[in-house]
């Protein structure tokens, strides 16, 4: 028995559908979808940076800057070691989650903190862009996370944005959540 076969509601319909079933994508509209998600936080990793550099939150002691690229670098080493291999995709997913989310937390309570993740926010979604595209199992979770949560927010914290530019950014987190979700049967399937 397939496990979409007993994942049937009281009205019968599966959560699952078959590729043949009415409501699946096919493999190009899949792949078209991953393809612009995984761009679209690529894109937006290089805003981020382009927009730290611009606005000057890049500034603050020496070594906050490179400590993003430190904490980066450790994370992918961490990705590295979990990808392709038996282990479960969660631990390196939560590590980059809660990372961004100890800097968010940190930017709120320091200047410092708002230095770190000006440069650590692009960085992780670059990162996360390029995951999507090679199919990584750990990228999906954090995309989803960054679209839905880290994005918005960082998005609100940067007040000298015109008004036009936060809505164009939520419009795009929007159809990034919903790209994702469109995905999510097909990204998570064997190779």
């Amino acid at each position: 028995m397939k496990l979409s076969a007993g994942i049937r509601g009281p009205t019968g319909l599966n959560a699952y559908p078959h590729p043949w079933d009415e409501g699946a994508m096919g493999r190009a509209a899949d792949r078209a979808l991953r393809w612009f998600v995984g761009l679209s936080l690529l894109a937006g990793g290089l805003v981020l940076l382009a927009g730290a550099i611009q606005f000057g939150t890049l500034g603050g002691p020496i070594w906050v800057i490179p400590l993003a690229g430190v904490v980066a670098a450790v994370l992918a080493i961490l990705t590295a070691a979990a990808e392709g291999g038996p282990r479960s995709p969660i631990l390196p997913a939560s590590a980059w989650i809660v990372s961004v989310l100890l800097g968010i937390l940190w930017a709120r309570l320091d200047s410092a903190g708002h230095a770190f993740l000006s440069g650590y926010a692009a960085i992780v979604a670059f990162g996360t862009g390029i995951g999507i595209l090679r199919r990584q199992l750990w990228a999906w979770p954090v995309a989803l996370a960054s679209v839905v949560g880290f994005g918005p927010i960082v998005l609100v914290l940067a007040s000298q944005l015109p008004t036009a530019a936060v809505v164009a950014g939520f419009v795009l987190f929007l159809v990034d959540a919903v790209a994702l979700l469109a995905i999510h049967r097909s990204y998570f399937e064997p190779r």
